[in-house]
């Protein structure tokens, strides 16, 4: 039920955006101790776009860190690799609600050559208590001017 839940707030909070995203993936996290990886399937189709890469967490306000580090990988469908680490920093906490996202990204002017699946990895760098849900999101660049329609 929960996951349904996050799910809904991540597609209202992204329906602001000016252009929608191509893709967001998010899946559950342990809520006390995750401290595995956790995978994210995106199946590609577009071999010619250009996109930012973000990653973003629902967190509890009361339990999450003031930062969250993660190691960050990508695997494309024929097995090319690309890692890297990237640290979320909790926004001001506000008394008003239990939850805040986390969003940061991750690489800009990213290409996926490939059709098919690619395999996103989000590993925290030490055991997180608070953590919800963890997710992937993908928006399309405008290179010619210079513009990422994905930011609000």
């Amino acid at each position: 039920m929960k996951g349904w839940w996050i799910a809904v707030a991540v597609v209202l909070l992204l329906a602001g955006c000016r252009v929608e995203p191509v893709g967001s993936i998010v899946v559950d996290t342990p809520r006390k101790g995750w401290s595995e990886a956790v995978e994210l399937r995106y199946d590609n189709a577009d071999t010619l776009g250009v996109y930012t890469i973000g990653v973003v967490l629902s967190v509890e306000n009361d339990l999450v860190a003031e930062s969250v580090a993660l190691r960050v990988g990508c695997t494309s469908p024929s097995g090319a690799t690309t890692e890297g680490r990237l640290v979320l920093t909790a926004p001001e906490r506000h008394s008003g609600g239990s939850f805040t996202e986390l969003a940061a990204e991750w690489v800009s002017g990213a290409r996926l050559p490939e059709s098919g699946d690619y395999l996103f990895t989000l590993t925290p760098e030490k055991e997180q208590n608070g953590v919800w849900m963890a997710g992937v999101s993908l928006r399309t660049m405008d290179l010619e001017n210079n513009n990422d329609y994905g930011k609000r």
